[in-house]
């Protein structure tokens, strides 16, 4: 289904869509400006909203069997994704690329029947994006649960990422030393509020964040810098010990931490009703 440049407050719902070509998809239905033909699109997604679709409801629908489930780009903003079910995708379930006020809630994103180790697949992936709600989703059986790039401000609350090889992945870019270049999407993971999610039993970390200087010597930084920080506090971690991380809290044994990711708290049972405070010294 392909919602073509300028659509906006269009329902596409309760649709069933499945086994589509991983090279080329034929979408079934073409819409612009509420008028439906038939149409093709070189985009292998499910549901394709294109540039400036906007207040869109796209929800009930599934989706099997794609390259991507459920695509927004550039610009289609304030669209509720709700109640879907997309499963068995090769790349990402929901993609949401250079948009803002988009929700994205409800979902159910099972991949347990794609061979993750040879598919480099996602959840949900929030890339240049803003400002939009992710909440109550179900992502299991990626690579990485819900990837964030470069994006900041979004609400991120009461999802269960379980089953990955990565609950989340943060991924930045450092353009503050680079002259000439854009500096706008700087860092600012810590704008991202990630709280009262159940992040369990991903095989190697609930949480990764990944620190880069685009320079053509020395791309990554291990650790990431002190001012680079993602607050993972008040999330459940599959265990009342809380998450592990080498250093502030080597005992836990939930999913694991890595470097940049700060914790005050978490919540010591899956109801999420009593929150553990690390001592302060």
């Amino acid at each position: 289904i392909y919602l073509e440049d300028n659509s906006w407050s269009n329902s596409i719902s309760g649709n069933t869509i499945e086994n589509e070509e991983l090279i080329f998809s034929d979408f079934d239905i073409k819409v612009s400006r509420g008028d439906i033909s038939r149409g093709s699109f070189i985009e292998p997604s499910g549901i394709l909203l294109s540039w400036d679709s906007s207040y869109n409801d796209i929800s009930g629908n599934t989706i099997n069997n794609h390259y991507i489930g459920i695509l927004a780009i550039e610009e289609s903003n304030q669209n509720s994704i709700i109640n879907n079910t997309v499963s068995d995708v090769y790349y990402s379930g929901i993609l949401s690329f250079d948009n803002q006020g988009n929700t994205i809630s409800g979902n159910t994103i099972d991949n347990s029947g794609i061979d993750i180790n040879e598919f480099e697949v996602y959840g949900i992936e929030l890339v240049y994006s803003y400002y939009n709600s992710v909440s109550q989703n179900t992502v299991n059986g990626y690579e990485v649960g819900i990837n964030i790039v470069e994006s900041y401000g979004n609400n991120i609350q009461e999802n269960s990422v379980f089953e990955n090889i990565e609950g989340f992945v943060m991924f930045y870019y450092d353009y503050n030393d680079l002259s000439g270049r854009d500096t706008t999407r700087g860092i600012a993971p810590e704008s991202n509020v990630i709280v009262r999610n159940k992040i369990y039993n991903n095989t190697d970390y609930g949480m990764y964040t990944d620190y880069v200087v685009p320079d053509a010597i020395n791309s990554r930084v291990s650790p990431p810098p002190p001012s680079f920080m993602v607050d993972a506090s008040r999330n459940w971690w599959g265990d009342a010990s809380g998450p592990y991380h080498e250093f502030a809290n080597p005992d836990g044994l939930g999913d694991a931490v890595s470097g940049g990711v700060y914790l005050n708290s978490w919540y010591i049972d899956e109801a999420m009703t009593e929150l553990y405070h690390i001592p302060f010294n």
